[in-house]
C-alpha cells in the first residue's frame, strides 16, 4: 500500500477533514486546530508534557500550536479528523478564540456532559457531507463546525490566550515556522530569523529545540526532505534538480538525509525499495494511510446511518442543553 504524508482539502473550504489509519505521527505541531474522533483501536496520545490514552469512541482537541504526537496501541487506529483555522471561529468574534486546558472528551464524560454521543455524531455528519459533496455542502460543513466548536466549548475547560506566556510564545513560534514555510527551499540561516524576531542565536537555538523537541537545523532538514520526497515520487525530475528545487546544496546532501532518515538512497527512495522508517533525535516520519473519497463515504453513510436512528427524536433545544 502506498503511503502518503499530505492530503489537500477541498477547493472551497479553509475545513480540511482526514480518515486516516495510522501507526505512528511523530511529535509536529500546526497552525490549525485540530479535533479528533477515535473510530477503532487504542490512542497514545502526547501533547507538550502530558499523555493521554483514548479507545475507540474518544475524542482529542488540540490548539493552535500545540506539539503533539500520536500512536496507535496494540496495532493500527482509525481516526476521523477535522482541521481547521483559527480565523473559521475567530470570526465570529474577530479575536482569537480561547485555548482547551484539556485534550480529550470520552466516554466517562457522559454524566456530566450529555451532549457527549451527539458531538462525536455531528463530527461523522460533517466529514460525510464533506466527502460527499453534493451542492451547497460547504454551507452545512461550517454550519456545523460552529455546532461541534460550542458543544467542544461546553465540554472542556477554556482559557483566554491574550496576556498568556505561552501564548505570546506560540505567536513568535508561529511566526518563526511560517517564515520556514515561505523559504524552506532558499538558503536559509538561523541568524536570519534571530535578526528578524530581534532574539540572540543562542536564545533562539534554545527555544526552538526546547519547544518542538528538534534543532532548527533538524527541523529544516526533515522539511526539505519531504518536499523531496513527493518530487522524487510523483514527478520524473533529476536528483539533481530536485535537491536544489528542496533546498538541499548539491544531490550529496540530499542523499545524506535520506540516509540518516529513510536508511536509503534518493534514488532507492523513488523506487519505493525501502519501507524503513527511523526514528532520529525525536523525528519520526508519519506512518499512516488515507482512506480513498468512495471509501470514505461508505463507512462515514453506515456511521451516520447508526447515530441518526440513535436520535431521531434529538430536538435542537436539547442539543443546545436546554
Amino acid at each position: 500500500m502506498k503511503k502518503y504524508e499530505l492530503i489537500s482539502n477541498s477547493q472551497n473550504l479553509s475545513l480540511n477533514v482526514l480518515l486516516v489509519k495510522l501507526f505512528k505521527c511523530g511529535l509536529h505541531l500546526h497552525r490549525e486546530i485540530e479535533v479528533g474522533l477515535l473510530l477503532r483501536g487504542k490512542l497514545k496520545l502526547t501533547v507538550s508534557d502530558s499523555t493521554y490514552r483514548l479507545h475507540a469512541g474518544d475524542m482529542f482537541v488540540l490548539n493552535s500550536m500545540d506539539l503533539h504526537s500520536l500512536e496507535a496501541v496494540d496495532g493500527g487506529v482509525m481516526i476521523l479528523a477535522l482541521q481547521f483555522p483559527k480565523s473559521m471561529i475567530s470570526s465570529i468574534k474577530a479575536v482569537d478564540p480561547p485555548c482547551f486546558s484539556d485534550h480529550v472528551i470520552t466516554s466517562a464524560m457522559a454524566a456530566a456532559f450529555p451532549q457527549y454521543d451527539v458531538l462525536r455524531g455531528l463530527l461523522i455528519e460533517l466529514a460525510y457531507h464533506y466527502f460527499f459533496q453534493a451542492p451547497h455542502f460547504e454551507y452545512k460543513c461550517t454550519s456545523l463546525l460552529n455546532m461541534i466548536y460550542y458543544l467542544i466549548c461546553k465540554a472542556l475547560p477554556t482559557r483566554l490566550p491574550e496576556g498568556n506566556k505561552q501564548y505570546r510564545m506560540d505567536r513568535r513560534l508561529a511566526r518563526i515556522i511560517d517564515y520556514i514555510e515561505e523559504h524552506y527551499t532558499e538558503k536559509i540561516l538561523l541568524s536570519d530569523i534571530s535578526e528578524r524576531e530581534g532574539l540572540s542565536l543562542t536564545y533562539l537555538s534554545h527555544l526552538f529545540k526546547k519547544n518542538l523537541k528538534i534543532s532548527f537545523q533538524e527541523y529544516l532538514a526533515v522539511k526539505r526532505l519531504r518536499h523531496a520526497k513527493e518530487l522524487l515520487t510523483d514527478t520524473s525530475k533529476s536528483i539533481t534538480d530536485i535537491s536544489i528545487e528542496s533546498g538541499f546544496s548539491d544531490p550529496r546532501y540530499l542523499n545524506a538525509i535520506c540516509k540518516k532518515y529513510y536508511n536509503c538512497s534518493a534514488t532507492e527512495l523513488r523506487s519505493e525499495k525501502s519501507e524503513t522508517v527511523t526514528e532520529f533525535s525525536g523525528v519520526k516520519f508519519n506512518q499512516r494511510f488515507f482512506s480513498t473519497r468512495d471509501g470514505a463515504i461508505a463507512l462515514l453513510n453506515d456511521l451516520r446511518a447508526e447515530y441518526c436512528q440513535r436520535h431521531t427524536d434529538l430536538s435542537i433545544l436539547e442539543l443546545y442543553g436546554y
